[in-house]
């Protein structure tokens, strides 16, 4: 009878210790998936990056070797192996493994993709713009896995997964508008392609805005209207100096 209230204690302090150590590993996996997130999405940026500032220079003749294109294939390739060091590390869950399967099936076309950026007869239109999205887009779905052992998975993963919408969004709307200043076409199909893209992707842009609006928090919101405050009177600035420097300056839309 004695012993009673001993192993009552110890069947106790057992489920103490259980429950500690499961904390400890949610723990772990949150931190382990946050790092995972973080460098799939500096890997996408990275991507976007290069898409954007070497469309100048592939459009214009200036070839592979040219620095800047370089330069920033070099970006994405340290980036690529930051993401493969994250990836290691990983929590073994079905949901982070299905969407790095999902990536690696279409990472293999980035080479293939490069050879012919912008230049090949076999990217007319925007098929060098979008090839880029299909390699990146991927990355960005691991957000949806952000807040793994929190509890707050779909607000956190919501949130961040509206932001590299819109910063995609907004890049093929630089890069397609790269093409079409200094290479549009070839031919009046690839040109009216473009055209329509560049259009479709700023409707997008405003839709993941929304999104990132419905998702956040006040805080959030009130972020972004901070943000687009700033960006307007930087942009009434910078029109009105373009705008004495010459005077058949037309601000954009």
């Amino acid at each position: 009878i004695l012993l009673i209230p001993v192993l009552v204690g110890l069947v106790m302090g057992g489920f103490q210790v259980k429950s500690s150590i499961d904390t400890w590993r949610e723990a772990e996996d949150a931190e382990n998936t946050a790092r995972l997130v973080r460098a799939s999405l500096s890997y996408a940026d990275a991507l976007y990056n290069e898409r954007d500032s070497t469309a100048a220079p592939l459009l214009s003749g200036q070839g592979q070797d040219n620095a800047t294109v370089v330069a920033a294939r070099k970006k994405t390739d340290q980036a690529a192996d930051a993401f493969d060091e994250a990836a290691q590390n990983m929590p073994q869950k079905a949901g982070l493994e299905r969407r790095l399967k999902l990536f690696r099936d279409g990472e293999g076309a980035l080479q293939t993709l490069r050879a012919g950026a912008y230049t090949s007869s076999k990217l007319t239109g925007v098929k060098t713009e979008e090839g880029y999205t299909q390699v990146a887009h991927p990355l960005t779905e691991f957000a949806n896995e952000l807040g793994l052992g929190t509890g707050n998975i779909t607000s956190y993963g919501r949130t961040v997964y509206a932001i590299e919408l819109t910063k995609a969004a907004l890049s093929l709307q630089r890069s397609i508008g790269m093409h079409l200043l200094i290479k549009p076409g070839p031919g009046l199909s690839s040109f009216a392609s473009q055209k329509v893209a560049l259009s479709s992707y700023a409707y997008l842009e405003g839709i993941a805005v929304e999104e990132y609006v419905g998702g956040g928090t006040e805080a959030d919101a009130a972020k972004l209207d901070t943000a687009k405050k700033q960006i307007q009177t930087e942009g009434a600035a910078l029109a009105k100096e373009a705008a004495a420097k010459n005077p058949n300056y037309v601000p954009p839309p």
